[in-house]
């Protein structure tokens, strides 16, 4: 870096605005004192002769002056008004000075002048930081103060000849001394804009190096978040992994592998015109990794277009898909096969939302390379068929031997079957992308605009996901507990919604020895959002409160999507599974015309309902 910073047109306008208005607050003093003594002398003395020579250039003083201070109140500074002032000062001064000279001393030609007024004119330019201006200045009054010498040299040569301090020579080093002090004042003129620039220069390389710290810090503690995390999930897999048996551990095997895969996918993020060439606008390094090609290739088209690489097979589906949701203005996920550059097929699955600028559609999104998980798939698959072939065998031989051991087992199988798709269920209720999508984009929002606020936003947000893994293997948990996640998730709402949805506890959860299910009351808040609209003008009310009956009821007023399909109706049936297997007192869920309501039974004593109990 350097501290010759070139000063930008803005500040050195400025710059120049502070010695214009130096320039007019001079003259004002000027005309003060100009007029005083004219006012005084023609008083105390009658000096009429006198001060009738200076009455005009006073009063152009004053009118110019009048007109500069009208446009600096304005703004308006145009480089002309420091040539027109200049000319008007300089002009003034020596019209004076002759008049003086002519009727009274030869000597105010020469020293008056040198002395104290045009260095003192040539001061005052200086802080208009035009150089131009400045040499324009120095000539003109040089040029003015010679002519008026010769003008009164050549009729009384004697005169001048026969005082030293009116000889040639001695108004030659007069000239050279004015001229010597207005390149002092340009030498001044130039330091003071050196000045600013290394103080420009200085204030730009704090800042860079205090962003860069800054950028530094929150890398690290960052990462040090990520990795924290990545060792707590690697341990838990780790200990289920060690207590199944061989078929458990073949299936277990495949599956930590799928998700291994999804949760190291290296996708890359673009933005994109959804037009026939998919015309990339955005992309990361990572476009390279999925097609082989740099991500230079595909930024407008230039050697590239996305839909060249897309599978013949699978493009009429890519279309049909994107246009079913891009004019819609809904979220989109798919997967298809593209060729990467080596000629080998890769499945990739992209996902993100349209949004419209003008008359164009444009796509946000990932891209990310599945083709591992596709194979890992297909051999989950078999995995699968081999365990249920083996169950068949087992059930057939099981059978043979005695019915009623049959009958045993096959409610048995019944039951954990039951409880695996419910807890297959509620694992995939718990980590729900399009949540996380939207929640890192309000994240990223809030960097820019709040960074507190996004610290606490991401506070929230991890204590809401800490808790779904900590649970998800639970049947119970304590109210309280429950509460304390749903409050953050509450906080996260907010934030995300500001003004369109209110989500109100009217109980102490603290004075309540109770449990649910884990996640039942996120599930039921999520329901309500997806399934209604809601804006500041028409926001969403949900409240949670306990009758009597010792139900935990959570209900909205209903503001349905139009043209939304039919809800599935999965979410109400997991968490009615779930509570079937603990009680045998169970949720109750009814719409009326204005209200969804839903009541959730509180288990008290760990396995009993305040139904039960009462």
């Amino acid at each position: 870096m350097t501290t010759d910073i070139k000063i930008s047109s803005e500040l050195l306008k400025e710059e120049r605005l502070k010695g214009a208005w130096l320039s007019v607050n001079y003259r004002w003093l000027t005309i003060f004192l100009a007029t005083s003594s004219l006012l005084f002398g023609h008083r105390a003395f009658g000096f009429d002769d006198v001060t009738h020579h200076p009455v005009i250039p006073v009063a152009v003083l004053i009118i110019s002056n009048l007109l500069f201070l009208a446009a600096l109140r304005k703004k308006h500074n145009p480089r002309y008004f420091g040539f027109a002032g200049a000319v008007i000062d300089v002009s003034i001064l020596f019209y004076i000075l002759d008049g003086l000279a002519a009727n009274y001393d030869p000597l105010a030609v020469t020293a008056v002048s040198i002395l104290f007024l045009i260095p003192v004119v040539y001061l005052i330019y200086t802080f208009r930081l035009d150089r131009g201006l400045m040499y324009f200045l120095i000539g003109f009054s040089l040029v003015l103060f010679n002519l008026i010498y010769i003008r009164h040299y050549l009729p009384a040569p004697e005169l001048f000849t026969a005082n030293i301090s009116l000889a040639p020579i001695t108004h030659f080093y007069k000239s050279f001394y004015l001229g010597l002090t207005g390149l002092l004042c340009i030498y001044l003129q130039s330091s003071i804009s050196k000045l600013i620039r290394k103080q420009i220069g200085e204030t730009v390389r704090k800042a860079e190096l205090d962003a860069e710290i800054n950028l530094e810090k929150e890398k690290n503690r960052f990462a040090a978040e990520l990795i924290e995390q990545e060792k707590a999930l690697n341990s838990r897999l780790a200990e289920e992994m060690a207590k199944k048996d061989e078929l458990s551990e073949k299936l277990k095997e495949k599956e930590k592998l799928v998700d291994s895969i999804i949760s190291n996918l290296a996708g890359a993020v673009y933005r994109s015109a959804y037009d026939d060439t998919f015309t990339t606008k955005f992309g990361s390094a990572k476009i390279l990794d999925i097609t082989g090609y740099p991500v230079e290739d595909f930024i407008d088209n230039k050697r590239m277009n996305f839909p060249q690489l897309i599978h013949p097979d699978d493009i009429n589906m890519v279309r049909s898909t994107l246009d079913a949701k891009v004019y819609n203005g809904l979220p989109y996920s798919l997967e298809f096969r593209i060729f990467h550059k080596s000629g080998k097929t890769v499945w990739v699955h992209i996902n993100g939302h349209p949004y419209k600028e003008g008359d164009t559609y444009y796509l946000d999104g990932i891209v990310t390379d599945i083709t591992e998980k596709k194979i890992a798939e297909q051999e989950l698959i078999v995995t699968k068929q081999e365990l249920e072939q083996l169950n068949q065998k087992l059930e057939k031989t099981i059978e043979e031997r005695t019915a009623k051991l049959t009958e045993a087992n096959t409610q048995l199988l019944k039951l954990q079957k039951e409880n695996l798709q419910s807890q297959f269920e509620v694992l995939k209720q718990q980590v729900n992308p399009h949540f996380l999508f939207n929640s890192l984009n309000v994240l990223s929002s809030l960097i820019k605009v709040d960074p507190d606020m996004a610290e606490v936003f991401t506070e929230r947000l991890s204590k809401v996901y800490r808790y779904v893994l900590e649970q998800k293997d639970k049947d119970l948990v304590p109210l309280a507990t429950e509460m304390d996640c749903i409050r953050a998730y509450i906080f996260l709402l907010d934030i995300r919604f500001s003004g369109k949805v209110f989500v109100k506890v009217n109980f102490d959860e603290t004075r309540i020895d109770a449990s649910v299910v884990p996640l039942a009351l996120q599930l039921l808040i999520e329901n309500a959002i997806k399934h209604n609209t809601f804006s500041k003008k028409s926001p969403l009310h949900i409240e949670l409160f306990v009758d009597n009956q010792g139900y935990l009821n959570i209900t909205n007023n209903l503001q349905s999507r139009k043209g939304q399909m039919g809800s599935t109706g999965i979410g109400l049936v997991n968490i009615s599974k779930r509570y079937s297997l603990l009680s045998d007192v169970q949720p109750v869920f009814e719409m009326t015309e204005n209200q969804f309501i839903a009541r959730i039974p509180l288990i008290f004593d760990g396995n009993r309902t305040a139904t039960e109990t009462g």
